[in-house]
């Protein structure tokens, strides 16, 4: 919600904030990930993704927009 209402600084603290509560969950990953980009942080946000990936590397739920987006992203790289 805050990302779309074009408030990145507040939404990556956000998800920083419920990565400490709830960590590896797709979602808070994923938004932190966006967040450091939308800050132009893409250092931040690349880390981010690369956990994402290394936390659900072995698991069955390969096929998530979030995973195929972080491991499209990081292939750039």
């Amino acid at each position: 919600m805050l990302l779309e209402a074009k408030r990145p600084a507040e939404a990556l603290s956000a998800f920083e904030a419920s990565a400490g509560r709830e960590p590896n969950r797709y979602r808070g990953v994923y938004g932190a990930a966006r967040g450091g980009r939308a800050l132009r942080r893409p250092r931040q946000g690349e880390d981010v993704l690369r956990e994402i990936r290394r936390a659900h590397r072995e698991k069955a739920d390969r096929a998530r927009p979030e995973l195929q987006l972080a491991k499209a992203y990081l292939a750039q790289r």
